[in-house]
């Protein structure tokens, strides 16, 4: 199989170098996932290298923004012009993800949250944080309680890494060394918890992943600062509540004063 694709693809790279098309043709190349942690929310099941060979486009050599594979088809479209119709915006089809063709000149996306789902068990990364919502039959939770992973309980519904181990940089796979999704840090950092459990149900609520529904799912991405405009009324009202009168009706409000303080 793996000759087959190499050959196949040295075939087209041959003949675009031929017929002097080489320079102007996007050829975009990703790994399958290969690993034993397939089919799961772990680095190794969702994160994959992705190579982009377009001469003309004079893309920077690596990119460390947040993309994914739903971004391929609104990239390319990106690249071909067509994009967006000026005459008729509404005319092409709206697609889920979207291009990063400015992004990875201009390094944005730092910023972006990125959500996966396998099963019941749902996972959102941002930045160097991975948030992971566990069911009660999770395939992920069962292997990281057997590993003896530091963290993990049986009954463990939430879970939050750092990939980056403190470091700022995404720290890769590394058979000498553990990996940071080894460490479970929800116990101590309930301020992100509590962010990003906020974040997962926003696009939980957008896409109608958890319930049929006749209404058409939203596939405009959940972000912090948005979450942030939306509580903004309550976290102005909530610092100046002092009384006892407020605090039991509202308890969680000056946990959110702090915790946007925190997180933004």
């Amino acid at each position: 199989m793996l000759v087959g694709v190499d050959d196949s693809v040295g075939a087209i790279y041959k003949a675009l170098n031929r017929t002097n098309q080489l320079e102007d043709t996007v050829i975009l190349f990703q790994l399958d996932h290969g690993t034993a942690e397939k089919s799961m929310l772990w680095e190794g099941g969702i994160r994959i290298p992705q190579f982009i060979h377009y001469p003309n486009g004079n893309l920077p050599d690596t990119y460390d923004g947040l993309v994914s594979t739903i971004d391929i088809g609104p990239s390319m479209l990106d690249i071909a012009g067509i994009l967006n119709d000026p005459i008729d915006p509404d005319s092409l089809y709206e697609m889920d993800g979207k291009s990063w063709w400015d992004a990875v000149d201009s390094g944005a996306w730092n910023d972006r949250c990125l959500f996966f789902e396998i099963f019941d068990d749902r996972a959102l990364r941002c930045g160097c944080d991975k948030y992971m919502l566990l069911s009660s039959d999770s395939r992920e939770l069962k292997n990281a309680v057997w590993y003896g992973w530091s963290g993990f309980e049986a009954d463990q519904t939430e879970a939050l890494f750092d990939l980056c181990d403190g470091t700022g940089l995404y720290i890769d796979a590394n058979p000498s060394r553990s990996s940071p999704e080894a460490v479970n840090i929800a116990a101590e950092q309930p301020d992100k918890i509590f962010t990003y459990s906020a974040l997962m149900k926003c696009h939980l609520n957008k896409t109608g992943a958890r319930e049929a529904t006749t209404v058409a799912p939203l596939y405009d991405e959940c972000r912090l600062d948005e979450l942030k405009s939306e509580y903004d009324a309550l976290i102005s009202g909530c610092c100046q509540w002092t009384t006892e009168r407020y605090l039991w009706v509202f308890p969680n409000l000056f946990y959110l004063c702090a915790l946007w303080a925190y997180t933004l």
